[in-house]
């Protein structure tokens, strides 16, 4: 269940088209695995970064840094 609260604050820092909710994961591994990810977030300014990471900070909401997925493998359950 994706939280309603979070998804609204989020809109406030970054423009929406650059938040997905309960977003597959495969589409951005190169192995193509990978469960769904409650935020996915595709910042393209320093500022973006910044503030969505600090609302994650002070909300105590972790964060996993994804790059171009090619190290990675993440498993069907998502990452929790």
């Amino acid at each position: 269940m994706i939280n309603k609260d979070i998804y609204q604050a989020l809109q406030q820092l970054i423009p929406n088209e650059k938040i997905k909710v309960d977003e597959p994961l495969k589409r951005y591994t190169y192995t193509k695995t990978g469960g769904n990810a409650d935020f996915y977030i595709t910042p393209t300014k320093n500022e973006e970064v910044q503030a969505v990471v600090k609302y994650a900070y002070q909300n105590e909401i972790p964060v996993t840094y994804l790059g171009n997925g090619s190290n990675i493998i993440i498993r069907e359950g998502g990452i929790r």
